[in-house]
């Protein structure tokens, strides 16, 4: 346990805070000299992510560390079982907001008749791999795969070679020189279970992480017959390729768990500042790596419990987001800022075309606000065939994402395109021009501009205030008055300009 609080830089201090008992208690259970009860060796173990006897707590001979989610077998006989990633500082927080999630995933995967293959997919930074290891700890996943369950993380360019040769040893599977390792390595799913009187002895759940290409994972399916293949991935499109009719979408954390998450990581400067702290939610859309950094760094500066100090971080952070793609992770050696270094594996991997698109479009203000395809072809003025191609490979990116015909950019996205920004006064005008029209038009058809288009006029407004655009500056003023008065008044009806 001491080695455990050790590794990842806390105190005893703090360790009680985060149970809700006080250091001397903390001291005397790392020292022997007393034994947590039931309520605190589970509340132990929830905390380290670990398993009682690697912390000491069973009473016999203390094991070594295991890595976070490394998994035993419930039942007599060895299972297979490979690395998921390596505990970070957050390890020790319970996984907020996702409790629907998890039970779905849950129901899914422990059904008579699981799916055969389920893909996860989400933004950079979502919480796909920490979705995927609380679903290998959880007690049911591991009793019903009682078979094992391995872990890879395959990533940009995947070591196929090695990975594969563990899991054939692990899976019993021949090398592909073999001739029956065909058969072996593709196994078909079948409902004749006269073979084994227990079939479930061979049912494996098999985790693939951050998957970006499909040749990548071919070589993987390997199971036998009953297994099930959980994909992680940050594209629909490859989501839907992976697993063609059980893909899961990993979304933001709403508000409340996200402000959670932040009062976890960072209790001091979360209760001083509960506005501000809701408001940097806000900001960073409920993202939860952004939460991760965000409240490591208010953790830092609320050390002192000093109010001045902890006001000042949140303000900082607020008015400049260029700072969240500079935090990097507590004692990792590394300076390399993690949002960033996340966000542009994803953008380095388009072309030209779309890339440029993307960032034309970080005119337009982050979610909740959304906006037409007519308003993003008009923003960016290239030709057709080139803006639909790049636009529809920005969603199948999951960088753009498209809800009922309309985009959105996530708030993290967005802030991120609009660091070391190329010249956007051409798109910035195009937007204005565009929504000046677009009121022009509906006026003469005798219809309101809706509703749902008023934070881009808004948008349109403030860049036509800032271009000198004084036709298009009255036109958007007194279009946006009308709609406030509309919105007081709760009547519907013809704008009078």
């Amino acid at each position: 346990m001491r080695k455990a609080r050790e590794e990842r830089g806390w105190s005893r201090e703090y360790l009680a805070g985060v149970l809700g008992t006080n250091a001397f208690t903390i001291y005397r259970w790392e020292s022997g000299r007393a034994y947590p009860g039931p309520y605190f060796r589970q509340k132990l173990c929830a905390v380290f992510g670990y398993e009682p006897a690697a912390l000491g707590l069973t009473g016999r001979k203390r094991h070594a560390t295991p890595p976070l989610g490394e998994l035993t077998n419930p039942h007599s006989q060895p299972t297979p079982s490979s690395t998921p990633p390596s505990p970070t500082f957050w390890s020790h927080l319970p996984l907020q907001g996702r409790t629907a999630l998890l039970n779905q995933l849950r129901n899914l995967l422990c059904q008579e008749e699981p799916p055969t293959d389920i893909a996860l997919y989400g933004l950079p930074g979502v919480g796909k791999t920490a979705l995927a290891c609380a679903l290998s700890r959880c007690p049911e996943i591991r009793q019903y795969f009682s078979a094992g369950i391995l872990w890879v993380s395959l990533g940009e360019t995947p070591e196929s070679e090695s990975l594969l040769s563990s899991w054939r040893s692990l899976l019993e599977v021949p090398p592909p020189s073999s001739p029956v390792a065909e058969h072996a390595a593709l196994p078909e799913r079948s409902s004749d279970h006269t073979q084994d009187s227990h079939p479930s002895r061979r049912r494996f759940l098999l985790i693939i992480d951050d998957v970006w290409d499909i040749e990548s994972t071919l070589s993987f399916r390997l199971a036998p017959p009953g297994s099930v293949y959980l994909f992680t991935t940050r594209s629909p499109r490859l989501a839907a390729r992976l697993a063609p009719h059980r893909i899961v979408a990993v979304p933001p954390l709403e508000p409340a768990a996200a402000l959670e998450l932040l009062r976890m990581l960072a209790p001091q400067a979360v209760n001083q500042e509960p506005a501000l702290a809701m408001r940097l939610v806000e900001a960073v859309g409920g993202l939860p790596l952004a939460m991760l950094l965000l409240g490591s760094h208010l953790y830092e500066e609320s050390l002192y419990e000093q109010p001045r100090r902890i006001v000042a971080a949140f303000r900082h952070l607020l008015e400049r987001p260029a700072r969240w793609f500079s935090l990097c992770l507590p004692a990792s050696g590394s300076h390399a800022g993690l949002l960033r270094e996340s966000l542009q594996r994803s953008l380095a991997r388009l072309p030209s075309a779309a890339l440029a698109l993307l960032h034309s479009l970080a005119v337009f203000s982050p979610q909740p606000n959304s906006f037409s395809e007519e308003a993003a072809a008009a923003v960016c003025q290239c030709e057709a065939t080139t803006f639909t191609t790049a636009l529809d490979l920005l969603c199948d990116s999951g960088l753009l994402e498209c809800r009922a015909a309309r985009y959105s950019l996530h708030p993290v996205v967005g802030a991120y395109l609009r660091l070391d920004q190329p010249e956007l006064s051409a798109a910035e005008r195009h937007l204005v021009d565009y929504y000046a029209a677009l009121v022009r038009q509906q006026l003469a058809a005798g219809s309101p501009p809706s509703l749902v288009e008023r934070e881009n006029l808004e948008t349109a407004l403030r860049l036509a205030e800032q271009h000198g655009m004084l036709e298009a500056q009255r036109l958007l003023l007194a279009t946006l008055e009308a709609l406030a008065e509309r919105l007081v008044l709760e009547r519907p009806g013809p704008l009078n300009l």
